[in-house]
């Protein structure tokens, strides 16, 4: 018995032991783990930090603790969050240890937009100068130089001001011994202090803990170091990881765990899949079943970052070609696209025939704007593996993003879609349909619904007497269409009909070689008389935003910049759900909200014909008025897109649409200044009717 009770109390120490050492690895992850373990190394009393971007203060506390010697300069863009600062110093008495600047950071001086809350990962935006901007922006060097008796003592910086890296280093002008800073793609602040002579390094893992390793241009965390500064030998909490003794028997404690994770996910079990695997990586965190297939768990459920993390712990583990498609795929998905493609370039060095590794290459090679070469890729990958689910579909894409409509149009057939409503009917083969009832079946969203639209009344035009399947939201809009006798909602009897056909699938069955755009300003869809203001010869714009492009798309807090115009009146179009953003934006007295909200989407069409323009992202309100023939102005950011190829102004879809693309940098001011440029020439033009 007191071996026994002996042994019981070594498991329960050992247990005890493991689970603290997770607790301190787990510690020792992620940005501001790897930003304190910087600071507390290099902070020395006497010196000066500047914390740009404060926030609550956290950061500032955290370095006053560890060195209470410490003069500190915080820079917070957010007035409120600046005063909260204040405040909360103030109570520790620390008000004249620290001073709260109420500014963002720059290259030069100048007016900034600062939002309390992160928008995309940014706080901070820039904005043309003349539009009136509520927070300060300064060099840093300025603010030095305004402060002499400071003059003396060692700078260091941590910047927490994000996308403004490369700005923020250019105004500091060589001024600091030692940078913390988050490096991301496309950022050259790493680089211009490398050229400057500083030492820049990073963890070579995700762990904060241990020594450095150069910098090599992957995004996280960079510390710089002046000309004379060395790294120190280690960095983060002192113990160490568990033995590697104990790592391997952990290590097979957790594969054995999650092993019989596959095989619940499987069959649906997810929770329970999803449970072991959190066990196992509780035991090993680098246990790669337990990360790889968690992963593809947390990629389907769009956690990108998640999944990314744990493909790459997984990745360090074995060289499977699963888990580098897996993480290709979820890179790629992230937009990390030179890095996708690096890993499915080793997957097909090494196994050049398989076909998965080729169709998940051929996508990226699509978003990297290299059609042709992902073309080569998809038709290569349909030999080796004819009848792939989702080749066809992939390959229409890219045809119809090439310009390749004949070929592309043919293709559209193979889009995803639900079961039919009517599989006993015989499909149409594209001939002879004279006097013959054709169900059309229409399963694309709102807005590729809208836009394929145009091709029912050419079904008609082969004597069909078309009957429409639809959601019901659209059963009204397609009741206009000429040549349809008969439009039922989803939930609705479906009538006697001889045969049957998806929408997509109509371009093949009717032999077209190009998206039958409509000529001149003309367009497909009707809709009943619009709502409009009396006597307002202004420009009446029509905003929508949101849509297919989500957080990538112009947001509507942009778009505002349109309402500075007193020629210009603006009518969100939008779903009830997002109308809600113009309160959010604090805009209710520049967008006009809709009331009633229409109903269906006849009803929004009959509010789109009393506006003169549509501005905005790809929705379903923008293809709506494209397809009534309204001038269309779409902001669009850059990728591919079957619907609007990148590098052109206009669409093949709809003669009445314009494009307009952002910076490099994803800005969108450059593009709304040319649309209010255009939209100018319009309001002007009907200010003389």
């Amino acid at each position: 018995p007191l071996l026994a009770e002996a042994r019981r109390r070594m498991e329960m120490l050992a247990e005890l032991t493991a689970e603290r050492h997770e607790r301190q690895r787990r510690r020792a992850m992620g940005g501001d783990a790897a930003m304190e373990a910087f600071l507390a190394v290099h902070l020395a009393p006497g010196d000066l930090l500047i914390e740009v971007g404060a926030g609550n203060g956290d950061h500032v506390f955290h370095a006053v603790d560890h060195c209470p010697e410490l003069l500190v300069l915080a820079l917070e863009p957010s007035v409120g969050e600046a005063e909260m600062l204040r405040d909360s110093l103030g109570i520790a008495g620390l008000e004249d240890q620290v001073e709260v600047i109420a500014a963002a950071a720059g290259a030069e001086a100048g007016q900034v937009l600062a939002s309390r809350q992160n928008r995309s990962g940014a706080r901070v935006f820039a904005l043309p100068g003349w539009v009136p901007a509520a927070t300060p922006m300064a060099p840093l060097a300025a603010l030095l130089d305004e402060r002499p008796q400071l003059a003396g003592c060692r700078v260091v910086v941590r910047l927490d001001q994000a996308g403004w890296e490369d700005a923020i280093v250019a105004g500091l002008a060589g001024r600091a011994a030692i940078l913390a800073l988050e490096h991301r793609e496309g950022s050259v602040a790493a680089a211009c202090l490398a050229e400057a002579g500083y030492g820049v390094w990073r963890f070579p893992e995700e762990a904060a803990c241990g020594p450095l390793a150069p910098f090599d241009g992957s995004p996280g965390p960079v510390l710089a170091l002046g000309p004379g500064l060395a790294p120190a030998a280690h960095y983060g909490p002192a113990s160490l990881p568990p033995s590697p003794a104990r790592i391997k028997a952990e290590a097979e404690r957790a594969v054995e765990i999650a092993s019989p994770g596959p095989a619940l996910q499987a069959e649906g079990r997810i929770g329970e899949a999803a449970g072991l695997y959190a066990q196992a990586l509780a035991i090993d965190p680098f246990c790669a079943t337990a990360n790889a297939n968690l992963a593809v768990l947390q990629h389907m459920a769009g956690k990108s970052d998640a999944a990314i993390a744990g493909f790459t712990r997984a990745l360090g583990q074995s060289r499977h070609p699963a888990i580098m498609a897996n993480l290709a795929g979820a890179l790629h998905r992230a937009k990390r696209l030179d890095e996708a493609e690096a890993l499915l370039a080793e997957g097909l060095a090494a196994d050049g025939g398989n076909a998965d590794l080729l169709h998940d290459l051929a996508l990226v090679r699509r978003d990297q704007g290299r059609l042709d070469e992902a073309e080569a890729l998809l038709r290569r990958a349909r030999i080796l593996a004819p009848g792939r689910p989702g080749q066809d579909w992939a390959l229409a894409r890219i045809l119809l993003g090439a310009g390749k409509l004949a070929e592309g149009l043919a293709l559209l057939s193979s889009r995803p879609a639900p079961p039919s409503r009517a599989p006993g009917l015989p499909e149409w083969d594209g001939g002879d349909a004279v006097a013959a009832t054709l169900l059309v079946e229409v399963m694309e969203d709102a807005a590729d619904a809208v836009l394929l639209a145009r091709f029912l009344p050419l079904a008609a035009g082969k004597g069909a007497l078309v009957t429409v399947s639809c959601p019901d939201d659209m059963v009204s809009l397609f009741s206009d269409l000429p040549g349809v006798e008969q439009v039922v909602g989803e939930d609705d009897p479906l009538p006697p009909c001889q045969l049957r056909a998806s929408l997509a699938a109509l371009p093949a069955l009717l032999g077209l070689t190009e998206t039958a755009r409509p000529s001149g300003s003309g367009g497909y869809l009707v809709a009943g008389r619009g709502r409009r203001p009396g006597r307002d010869n202004r420009l009446r714009i029509g905003l929508t935003w949101g849509g297919r492009h989500g957080e990538t798309g112009c947001p509507l807090g942009d778009m505002l910049i349109l309402g500075v115009d007193p020629a210009f009146t603006l009518l969100g179009l939008a779903d009830e759900a997002d109308l809600d953003r113009i309160e959010a934006e604090g805009a209710d007295a520049l967008v006009e909200r809709p009331i009633p909200q229409p109903a269906d989407l006849a009803e929004m069409a009959a509010l789109i014909a009393g506006v003169d323009v549509v501005v905005g992202c790809d929705t379903v309100q923008l293809h709506l008025a494209a397809a009534l023939g309204k001038p269309v102005m779409a902001l669009l950011p850059h990728g591919f897109d079957w619907r609007w190829p990148e590098g052109r102004e206009d669409s093949p879809w709809h003669a009445s649409a314009r494009v307009f693309r952002p910076d490099p940098a994803g800005g969108w001011r450059i593009a709304l200044r040319r649309a209010a440029e255009a939209l100018a020439v319009m309001a002007e033009r009907k200010a003389r009717l």
